[in-house]
């Protein structure tokens, strides 16, 4: 079922994203499919838009579409994830990775760098899915500077 729903919604990215790049149109027409579909696609759904309004490059969106694709074939969902990010030593930045995962049980660990200028931060969490990472990528990602790796 979970195979209808991406291929549903992939057809209407195509067709309202690409060919007439009216974003708006797309997410109205996706809005109403997943309400008249259900809760499963409504989630998945969501986790597209999020990423669609997200504004980001082609190539961005390419990565995450790769990404969802691997994480799809490589694991059994659900599963436990590791995270791994870098950011300058800047408390702020690491409590705002850290309040990206409060509440889900996450095991965090950061260790500075040498001279003490950046903070790797590891987060190895329980995910429901390669959605579910997926939008904790894009969610830290409006942290300024950090890296995902």
């Amino acid at each position: 079922m979970k195979v209808f729903f991406e291929q549903h919604i992939v057809f209407f990215y195509v067709q309202f994203n690409f060919l007439t790049k009216n974003r708006l149109q797309f997410i109205s027409v996706l809005a109403q499919k997943a309400y008249e579909k259900s809760l499963q696609y409504l989630s998945f759904a969501l986790s597209l838009l999020f990423i669609l309004n997200f504004n980001m490059d082609k190539k961005t969106e390419e990565f995450y579409i790769r990404l969802r694709e691997e994480l799809n074939t490589t694991s059994v969902w659900p599963t436990d994830y590791l995270y791994k990010f870098i950011v300058t030593s800047d408390l702020q930045k690491i409590l705002e990775i850290e309040n990206a995962f409060n509440n889900m049980g996450a095991v965090i660990k950061t260790a500075q760098s040498k001279t003490g200028k950046y903070t790797s931060v590891s987060v190895n969490v329980h995910m429901t899915s390669p959605d579910h990472v997926i939008e904790k990528y894009i969610e830290v990602s409006g942290i300024d500077g950090i890296i995902s790796l």
